[in-house]
C-alpha cells in the first residue's frame, strides 16, 4: 500500500547486542540488511510509475533508555502521542525529502554517527 499514499516504518527492537544493526544493515554493519533492499526497492518501483508523482520522505530515530531522538536533526527529547486509532506521531522528528537511493544512505550515514553507544540498564 506504500504507493496508495500510505507512509510505511522500518523499526527494529531489542537488546543492546542482539544484532538489530547486523540485521537492518544500517551502514556501520555493511548495508546488506533489510532497510537497503527496502530502499532499492522502493527507489525501483517508483522508476517504473513513470507517471504518477511519489514522494519520499525520510526520518532516523532512536529510542534508547526511554528517550526518543532525532538522529538527523539534534534537538531535545520528542514527544511521542497518539493522534486518534491506529495513528502514532513523533512530535519534532525531522523529514528529509529524498530521491534517491544515495540520498537515503546519506541520512543514514549521519544518524549512524549520532546514535547512542554503550551498554543500556
Amino acid at each position: 500500500h506504500l504507493f496508495e499514499g500510505y507512509n510505511a516504518t522500518v523499526l527494529a527492537y531489542g537488546q543492546t547486542g542482539s544484532g538489530k544493526t547486523y540485521s537492518m544493515g544500517t551502514l556501520a554493519s555493511g548495508g546488506d540488511g533489510v532497510v537497503p533492499r527496502a530502499v532499492a526497492e522502493l527507489f525501483s518501483r517508483k522508476a517504473r510509475l513513470k507517471s504518477e508523482e511519489v514522494k519520499i520522505e525520510c526520518s532516523l530515530m532512536e529510542v534508547y533508555n526511554e528517550e526518543v531522538r532525532d538522529l538527523v536533526t539534534p534537538q531535545s527529547k520528542l514527544a511521542v502521542r497518539e493522534e486518534g486509532p491506529n495513528r502514532v506521531v513523533v512530535g519534532g522528528l525531522s523529514e528529509r525529502a529524498v530521491e534517491t537511493s544515495e540520498e537515503v544512505f546519506e541520512l543514514m550515514r549521519i544518524g549512524t554517527q549520532a546514535r547512542a553507544t554503550g551498554a543500556t540498564a
